[in-house]
């Protein structure tokens, strides 16, 4: 049986926290004002982002924010192709080598994957994992009171020079695609106002010399294809989102390399695969599903092909990524971000102490102890060190829409950390209820106890509720509630 977690070799209340440390007051609050800086970015795309409503997997943002999205996520493959690879040194960045807000955006998103983030820099841009940690303390430096960042000429100097792209991504006009039959570079749109086809719109299409129609789609079996061919010539590459996992999280190079050879040998050949599939993620998930012989786990093949879901050269959806991270900051706005109480960030502190304590299978915060994993994550390969390290785990940060938990798994997460917190003394005991002596009830009618109103049936008021400190991920979902 796979372990819930190895045994931790440090206790998490030894993490650093002072005000110098990673995880001090001074970091969170600068984590705040970078939070800041993109909620003002995002509005200024399109001030009418309805955070009111949770976002799911593969909802499609307005057409100024989609395409704003699609530019920063070339931009931010653009700049680890060009400046990050040109660099000759490991060194965390200098001040003149910090991109524009958007790809500092995307980059932020892309460490909040922390699985698929370690994954992709072990295996395909090993140049992000070379620079450390986000640059947070130089980033916030460039941001004013207003949440605007101001880049200095050097910086801009030094964009345009080595990425050959304007630093303001509003000069943004066309991008380069790579036909993936004939594999000649074409020169396309963003935006095509008359049919909605160009590269940064849902319905991008544009048709090559060769015969073929490039879509998003048709760049998505690419994507897939080109790892393929990747792990035949080299073992060492392997299929999106493999090489993490099990309960604790640590590489497992074996299956990873045997999920992929699974599928390598239901596809056949890879060049050949995209005219087979009349290059369509939709033929080539369903040859997968219907293969007699596979020993793929079936129900498992649309996850396993997740990463492959979106056409760019992350494993990561980072649009997805930074719309979610845009209605995590928005929850900011009413606490005026960075004026937070200092009280406030301490209490999250040491209840994030006790959650990495936890083992919980499903792992339930609220938005203040989100803000502090956050930015544990932004660590990069050092928090990875350190989950497996005080947590015995590689804590992933799953959004709600990433896994299906059962109401009794979920109350019981929400018990065990509330159970945990308590005994800890981070969080008062909740009083219980006076009509069936459940501390976990909040569904009597009036919202009070003993007052004269009737109760609910208990087993109608007391399935799955949330108790009064911990909800279910906010950050990304604006959901507070496991019950809902």
């Amino acid at each position: 049986m796979t372990p819930k977690r190895l045994l931790p070799t440090a206790d998490s209340r030894d993490l650093p926290t002072g005000k110098d440390d990673w995880l001090g007051i001074p970091n969170l609050q600068n984590h705040l004002v970078l939070l800041k800086a993109f909620h003002k970015t995002l509005l200024s795309v399109d001030g009418s982002i309805d955070y009111a409503h949770p976002i799911a997997q593969g909802d499609i943002a307005s057409p100024h924010t989609y395409a704003f999205l699609a530019k920063a996520t070339y931009r931010f493959d653009t700049w680890i192709r060009t400046s990050l690879r040109s660099r000759t040194s490991n060194a965390p960045l200098n001040d003149a080598e910090l991109p524009p807000p958007d790809v500092l955006m995307m980059f932020h998103g892309f460490m909040l994957s922390p699985w698929l983030y370690a994954e992709d820099t072990e295996l395909r841009f090993p140049e992000l994992r070379n620079i450390g940690p986000f640059p947070l303390r130089e980033v916030v430096n460039h941001i004013d009171a207003t949440g605007e960042y101001k880049p200095t000429p050097e910086q801009i100097t030094s964009w345009e020079r080595q990425t050959g792209q304007p630093f303001d991504i509003s000069g943004m006009k066309e991008a380069e695609v790579v036909c993936p039959a004939c594999h000649t570079t074409l020169v396309t749109h963003w935006i095509v106002p008359e049919d909605g086809t160009g590269y940064g719109e849902p319905g991008f299409a544009l048709d090559c010399k060769c015969g073929i129609r490039i879509t998003h789609d048709v760049l998505c079996v690419n994507k897939l294809i080109r790892d393929l061919l990747e792990y035949r010539a080299s073992e060492r590459m392997v299929m999106r989102g493999t090489l993490f996992g099990g309960n604790v999280g640590t590489e497992q190079p074996s299956i990873a390399r045997m999920t992929t050879k699974e599928v390598l040998r239901v596809l056949g050949d890879p060049s050949e695969l995209g005219h087979q599939v009349s290059w369509s993620m939709s033929n080539l998930t369903k040859r997968l599903e219907n293969s007699p012989n596979t020993h793929l786990v079936k129900a498992l093949v649309p996850n396993l092909l997740r990463p492959y879901s979106q056409p760019s050269t992350f494993s990561v959806d980072l649009h997805f990524k930074v719309l979610r991270q845009g209605h995590f900051a928005n929850a900011w706005v009413g606490s005026g971000f960075e004026a937070t109480p200092t009280r406030t960030l301490e209490d999250s502190i040491s209840r994030y102490r006790v959650f990495l304590r936890t083992e919980a299978p499903v792992l339930i915060v609220d938005q203040q102890l989100d803000l502090v994993w956050h930015t544990h994550q932004l660590l990069g390969d050092t928090y990875r060190k350190q989950s497996l390290a005080y947590a015995g785990r590689f804590l992933d940060h799953l959004a709600m829409d990433e896994f299906e938990p059962t109401a009794d798994v979920l109350a019981k997460a929400v018990r065990d950390l509330e159970d945990s917190m308590i005994a800890e003394g981070v969080v008062p005991p909740p009083e219980p209820c006076k009509c069936c002596n459940n501390r976990f009830c909040h569904g009597c009618e009036g919202q009070t106890y003993g007052d004269g109103h009737p109760c609910k049936p208990c087993e109608t008021c007391c399935s799955g509720v949330k108790p009064p400190h911990v909800y279910v991920d906010v950050s990304s979902d604006n959901i507070s509630d496991p019950a809902t």
